[in-house]
């Protein structure tokens, strides 16, 4: 089986009646701020992809499932960030990581959509 695609180019896939366009200018309020914070974390390298559950009521985001994490860091790039030998272990960067991309898109908000709830499947390639 061969898949082609999504895997080299990965986007995001919207399930529901959020405006996808809409949605997409929500989502980058969100990633955006992420973006300069996992910055200042050690680098990894590995794709990420996560689910994001849109209450169609609020346009709140209610929950954030991580489906695949292929996420490895580079302990001699962590080196350089001065951190205390714990903290440069991929398990503990890696959660890091996932704890700060869950955090923000907790804080998403979208339009409200009295159709229903949209399910978002977000995948993020760190290179």
């Amino acid at each position: 089986m061969l898949f082609a695609g999504w895997f080299t180019e990965p986007i995001p896939f919207f399930e529901g009646p959020l405006n996808e366009e809409y949605a997409l200018q929500h989502l980058n309020d969100a990633l955006f701020p992420m973006f300069e914070q996992l910055r200042a974390l050690p680098p990894v390298l590995g794709t990420i992809t996560m689910h994001l559950s849109v209450s169609g009521e609020t346009g709140a985001v209610t929950d954030v499932t991580f489906l695949a994490d292929t996420l490895i860091a580079l302990p001699a790039a962590a080196g350089d960030f001065d951190l205390g030998p714990g903290l440069m272990d991929s398990s503990v960067i890696r959660g890091a990581v996932q704890h700060t991309i869950r955090d923000h898109l907790l804080q998403a908000v979208f339009s409200k959509c009295p159709e229903g709830d949209t399910m978002i499947t977000l995948p993020l390639v760190f290179e």
